[in-house]
């Protein structure tokens, strides 16, 4: 099903001149067009939802939230530990992406209250996470950011999908360097369970 969607999307775009030629630019330096349109999906996804404040999740007081990434981290060294002195090598493996779950989770949530400290709360836009993510994914494969491809690209990519999309490529270098804690983490786009 995702696999198709990004078909569909993709071919949609090489229906289109211009994304044609900037996705052949994009691919001849070494990015994968399958993966940008992952990255042009969850963008599309996250323009209409509404920012959320971390600090603003009900029952869950901010002094709670911020003890949250220790106590994953400890959960994850307790666990390794028990692995390493009880169990064989198989069922560490087997828990590894429990470990992995676990302190990718303790740094996302680190992240997201130091940007509410930074910004005095207001929260940012859910789409502003995935454009940072694709500006970085295009700048580690082609080596550079190409804002004017990218902001290319989402624009055909709303257009093709019914709707249309503020990009520009300065307001995209402004997110790039305004979002440095987005930078960190290149891992692809959420696979569309």
């Amino acid at each position: 099903m995702v696999e198709r969607d990004v078909q569909k999307n993709l071919n949609g775009l090489y229906k289109l001149a211009d994304a044609r030629t900037t996705l052949k630019r994009l691919v001849d330096r070494g990015a994968d067009p399958k993966a940008i349109v992952k990255y042009l999906i969850a963008i599309h996804e996250n323009r209409r939802k509404r920012p959320k404040d971390i600090g603003a999740i009900p029952g869950l007081p901010l002094d709670k939230i911020r003890k949250l990434p220790e106590l994953c981290r400890q959960l994850a060294r307790k666990i390794q530990a028990i692995d390493q002195h009880l169990y064989s090598v198989f069922v560490q493996v087997s828990h590894r992406p429990l470990l992995d779950g676990l302190r990718q989770r303790a740094f996302d949530i680190s992240k997201r209250l130091e940007v509410r400290a930074g910004k005095k709360g207001k929260p940012i836009a859910p789409d502003t996470e995935w454009k940072v993510r694709l500006v970085g994914y295009v700048r580690s494969t082609t080596k550079k950011p190409r804002f004017q491809d990218i902001c290319q690209l989402i624009r055909a990519f709303f257009s093709m999908n019914g709707g249309m999309a503020k990009c520009s490529p300065s307001s995209l270098k402004m997110l790039w360097s305004d979002h440095p804690e987005y930078r960190e983490t290149l891992s692809p786009p959420y696979s569309f369970r």
